[in-house]
Order: structure tokens, then C-alpha cells, then sequence
């Protein structure tokens, strides 16, 4: 089997981020990159140079559609989503590959990598349901997807995630689509790399529109639930110092009621 990296960046400084990540070289092992804000700057020498790399302008907005167009442009038969901060390993590369090899049953798979923030994952692989493992999130670059039985079937939807109307969210909703439209889902304890920083679902957050994605979120997730949820996540927040009690829960709860509206436009990235 084949793999792709969807690989997205953004402006001059992300294209030369890539060109410095010395993406290993294996066989039947790609590099899709879809580059957003790039200013008509040059492709560095050292990707325009290399038979597995591929690079593709996207004049789109958002994260979400960097993915799609990165999405677009692959062929291997397995997506591996990717940014350009990770440091890839080529070995863990390899296993990606064995496990879609060797569990023809399974279509979408979560993975890990290693950081300097301690992250929750299963102790062992396991089989992913509603509701998942207590305390485990999906973050994009843990994914990985068959091309013809998952990829064509998921997209990110355009709204949510950097750059988009609501600033967050596009990962959670991406996943929990797949787990909807009921793929086949198993998580593998394996590490495909580092990155070195903290994710964005770990910095200080303030934006009403971030807090609005959040009650988005969660009315696709839960439905009437919802409100109180919202309420215990605009705890939990301010537990961990990251955003005032009230002001979170305003602004979840004004993105609860917005979900219906949202859902209607985009349904063709969400479920039936």
C-alpha cells in the first residue's frame, strides 16, 4: 500500500518550515502539500528537487480548506493528515502502513505523537464508539484514512477551524462526522513523530467567535445536552486558567444557538 501526507502551511515562513523538516524518503510514501497565503514566493529548491513531494497553491481561507485542497490532491491509498511543525518518523511512516495493511476492517485510524504536553491516549489500540475513552480528544495529525472508502466520504467543513467564522472545532467535528456516518474507527499506539509546541487546543483562547466554535461543537455532539455542557466546559476552563467563567459560557451558549443555521449550510461536511 501507498501513503500521502496531507500536509497543509501557510505563508513564506511555512513553505520554508517544510523545506527544514527533512521529510524522510521511502518508498511509496508521499508529500501532498497544499500551501495557503504563499505570496507567489518560490518553492525552495530543496522540495521543488524531490520526486515525493508535491506542492499545490490554495487561494482559499480557513485550515479546513488547506486540508481539503491537500485532501484533493492525494493518491496513496492511505491519507496520513500532517502539519508542518511535526518532525515525521520514518519507522512510525512504515507502521501506519503494516496496520491499514494488515486490518483490512478498519478505515480511519487515530494515532499519537510525542510533545512536551502530556495528552491522554488509550493504553492499548482499541476500537473507537461514541462516547470515546474519558479525557481522549482527536486532534487532525493524529488521523489516518483509507482514500477510497473514507476520504471521499469526509471533508472539513469550510466554517470551522483557523481562519474560518468560527475559529475552532474542525478537528472534533471532522472526527465525530466519520464516527456519524458510521466508519470504521480504531485507535493504534503509535507515536508518527514530535512536535515540539504547544497545540492551539492548549493556549490562552479569548476570541468570542473561539468560544462560539465550542458551543457549536458541542450542540452537534450532544443536542439538548448541550447547554449544560456548556456550562461545565466554561468550568473547566476557568479551572485550568484559560478563560473567564462567564464570559466563555456567554459566547458557548450564543454558538449553541447558532448550530441549527450552521448545521443547514454545511451539511455535506457534517452528516445526515
Amino acid at each position: 500500500m501507498t501513503l500521502d501526507l496531507a500536509l497543509v502551511t501557510w505563508q513564506p515562513e511555512g513553505i520554508a518550515r517544510v523545506a527544514t523538516q527533512q521529510l524522510p524518503r521511502l518508498d511509496g510514501v508521499r508529500y501532498i502539500v497544499s500551501w495557503q497565503c504563499h505570496g507567489n514566493a518560490p518553492i525552495p529548491d530543496s522540495l521543488a528537487s524531490r520526486d515525493d513531494v508535491e506542492i499545490y497553491r490554495c487561494e482559499l481561507t480557513g485550515v479546513a480548506n488547506n486540508r481539503n485542497n491537500a485532501v484533493d490532491h492525494c493518491r496513496g491509498d492511505i491519507i496520513l493528515m500532517a502539519d508542518d511543525d511535526i518532525t515525521y518518523d520514518a519507522d512510525a511512516l512504515r507502521a501506519v502502513i503494516g496496520i491499514f495493511e494488515r486490518h483490512n476492517d478498519v478505515d480511519l485510524v487515530t494515532l499519537r505523537y510525542d510533545s512536551s504536553r502530556h495528552k491522554p491516549y488509550p493504553a492499548a489500540e482499541t476500537a473507537l464508539t461514541l462516547p470515546l475513552p474519558v479525557d481522549y480528544w482527536v486532534s487532525t495529525v493524529e488521523i489516518a484514512v483509507r482514500r477510497d472508502s473514507a476520504a471521499g466520504r469526509l471533508r472539513f467543513c469550510p466554517e470551522l477551524g483557523p481562519g474560518a467564522l468560527y475559529p475552532a472545532a474542525e478537528d472534533e467535528v471532522f472526527f465525530l462526522a466519520a464516527m456519524r456516518r458510521g466508519i470504521r474507527c480504531h485507535y493504534f499506539p503509535v507515536s508518527i513523530g514530535r512536535h515540539p509546541d504547544l497545540s492551539s487546543g492548549a493556549a490562552p483562547i479569548g476570541s468570542k467567535a473561539y468560544y462560539k466554535a465550542i458551543g457549536i461543537f458541542l450542540s452537534l455532539c450532544y443536542g439538548a445536552s448541550a447547554p449544560l455542557r456548556a456550562v461545565i466546559r466554561s468550568w473547566r476552563l476557568r479551572r485550568q486558567g484559560r478563560a473567564p467563567f462567564f464570559r466563555s459560557l456567554i459566547y458557548i451558549l450564543r454558538g449553541i444557538t447558532e448550530a441549527s443555521d450552521m448545521k443547514q449550510r454545511n451539511r455535506q461536511y457534517l452528516w445526515p
